[in-house]
């Protein structure tokens, strides 16, 4: 389970889930190891083995009684059921009896009373819920097809507690408001209660017989769509009896639920780029020190030419902000691709950055476009850079050399005009030293270099942060902007914040969370750590005893960082034992575990 391989330890938690609840664990144990193998499958486009996962969830489901469920993982099972049944594994009996799609297999092909459900089910089974945009609409198309309707109809209930019409097939004539005299409402609005009806309308002078059938959709939340499905050979589905509408009307709502969360999940993901775009743009830096307004000089500098970029400097500081700066003052046309190499799977380092075509491997069932072919004409950074494995560093090596890239499993060779921008908080000279980087992939990226400095050294720099914060909390919570009183803001000056920025923002996101609707954040809401660090304003200006013991604990607190508050690597750094460290820490009022 702690091995390196994440597809293995994918298949790995489907085999725990499934032993822990054939052991007689409680459901919601065994789900948890299932439903991360399930995600990952998902994400990484496996669909066999995804489908492996949700066959054990629906059976574990279904033996817990939890049926709603149980279907709609089998539904998502359903696409590869096929490839389990010669195995005898995954795909159950119970299974099949929860899925009537299953059931017809032994059934002639004339149009039998149960032959038409079988086709009715199986052409719910086909559907793909995740593609939202059109999935309701084709919903519709697959009603009237297999039940031969005419006219079909999706409503949901508006403000005042009235159908309204969301979708419609064969209605193009007029709007779909919902309030067409031609629907018998009353029967819509019983439906929307949760009733599924059947009527006959019977034919008039000069008209046919039609018939109409109301399913209920169940959405998960306690209420109900309604499908109105109604035609003159709506007979050919026989008498519709009520359990078989309850059960297509549960496999349309499990569906309809995918789609909803996949269309929730597509706005939030725009939401969440809409305001990393605001956030991140470089119209959002805040600065005033000379020491900012000089990296931004040079950054202007390096954005007029395409070489490569090398931004240096402690975590937090604000080295993708500088990225986004650059990228924009250059005047690229293409997008900015922002990659954690930290978090990159050496396995999937190739198909990431480099693409794949169908087929290329083990459940590549789709082409995929790598990472620089997106960034084409457009910049891409690449963070953490110094944790990129070596194995990893000779391809990004030739392909910075050559610009070219090659899709795993495939033959044509595609040119990519992209700018490299790499960022890291460690020293690069000191990793080739120790051949932990590779020296000429140091030169190719090292062309400018940036280092941008740390917050204790951007005088001046803190204030106007901490007012832009303040803004940006105060309006995501709806409330006025509080103030800082004098004792925090001499509190927050002195302090040496070894997070930086990042340190800053989340230290007054949580100050202003715990003032409520307070006016003025006072000392007693700020972190126990920033109130045990002692007052500095006087020692800057004490250049006759305190230079040097400012000096002296800004290298102490260097060395603290790069080790990560490991005492032992820190005194090494320093040249120092561990006891005289130790000395040196209590005379400053330093913390190592802040630093870990």
């Amino acid at each position: 389970m702690e091995g390196t391989n994440p597809l293995l330890r994918a298949v790995a938690n489907r085999i725990r889930g499934d032993m822990l609840l054939r052991a007689g664990a409680p459901l919601r144990e065994g789900q948890l190891p299932l439903l991360r193998s399930r995600a990952f499958f998902k994400i990484q486009q496996l669909p066999a083995e995804k489908c492996k996962t949700c066959a054990v969830l629906a059976q574990a489901c279904l033996t817990a009684g939890e049926r709603p469920q149980a279907l709609r993982y089998a539904i998502e099972a359903w696409p590869c059921h096929e490839q389990f049944l010669p195995l005898g594994i995954y795909w159950s009996p119970e299974l099949e009896k929860l899925l009537p799609a299953q059931r017809g297999a032994g059934i002639p092909s004339e149009d039998t009373g149960e032959s038409w459900r079988q086709d009715f089910f199986r052409s719910l089974l086909t559907l793909n819920p995740e593609s939202h945009e059109s999935f309701p609409q084709e919903a519709l198309r697959c009603v009237a097809a297999a039940l031969g309707a005419s006219r079909v109809c999706l409503f949901d209930t508006d403000d005042d507690g009235r159908p309204r019409m969301t979708h419609a097939l064969d209605m193009t004539r007029e709007p779909a408001t919902g309030r067409d005299k031609g629907l018998p409402l009353y029967l819509v609005k019983e439906c929307l209660e949760g009733v599924p009806l059947r009527l006959t309308n019977p034919s008039g002078t000069g008209q046919a017989e039609s018939r109409i059938l109301c399913i209920p959709v169940p959405d998960g939340e306690g209420r109900f769509y309604a499908l109105y499905a109604a035609g003159e050979k709506l007979s050919r589905a026989g008498e519709p009896d009520e359990p078989f509408l309850q059960l297509s009307g549960e496999y349309r709502g499990v569906l309809f639920r995918r789609r909803n969360e996949a269309a929730e999940r597509v706005r939030e993901t725009s939401r969440i780029l809409a305001a990393q775009e605001e956030e991140g743009s470089a119209r959002s830096l805040v600065y005033s020190s000379r020491a900012m307004r000089d990296v931004l000089e040079q950054a202007d500098t390096a954005a007029r030419s395409g070489a490569s970029v090398l931004i240096c400097g402690e975590s937090g500081v604000g080295k993708e902000m500088v990225a986004r700066y650059i990228h924009e003052k250059s005047g690229r046309s293409g997008r900015l691709v922002i990659i954690n190499m930290a978090s990159l799977q050496d396995e999937l380092f190739e198909s990431e950055f480099f693409g794949h075509e169908k087929g290329a491997f083990t459940g590549a069932t789709g082409q995929k476009i790598g990472f620089f072919e997106l960034a084409d004409n457009g910049t891409i950074f690449l963070d953490e850079i110094g944790e990129m494995p070596l194995a990893a560093q000779v391809s990004l090596l030739r392909l910075l050399q050559n610009g070219e890239v090659t899709r795993v499993g495939g033959k044509n060779t595609r040119h990519v005009n992209v700018r490299v921008i790499a960022a890291t908080n460690r020293n690069l000279e000191e990793a080739v030293r120790q051949q932990e980087f590779r020296e000429d992939l140091f030169y190719r990226l090292n062309v400018f270099t940036l280092s941008v400095p740390s917050l204790r050294e951007r005088e001046g720099d803190i204030e106007l942060l901490c007012d832009c914060f303040l803004r940006k909390f105060a309006r995501v919570l709806g409330r006025s902007i509080p103030r800082l009183s004098e004792g925090v803001r001499e509190r927050l000056r002195a302090y040496p914040w070894p997070g930086n920025v990042r340190e800053l923002e989340n230290t007054l996101e949580r100050m202003i969370h715990m003032a409520g609707d307070a006016d003025i954040i006072d000392e007693p809401l700020l972190p126990s750590k920033i109130l045990r660090s002692p007052e500095r304003s006087g020692e800057r200006r004490n250049v006759r005893g305190g230079l040097l013991s400012v000096q002296e604990k800004e290298t102490l607190l260097r060395a603290l960082r790069e080790s990560r508050g490991n005492l032992r690597a820190a005194a090494r750094l320093l040249g120092i034992s561990r006891s005289g460290l130790y000395v040196k820490l209590r005379r400053f009022g330093i913390v190592a575990d802040d630093f870990r």
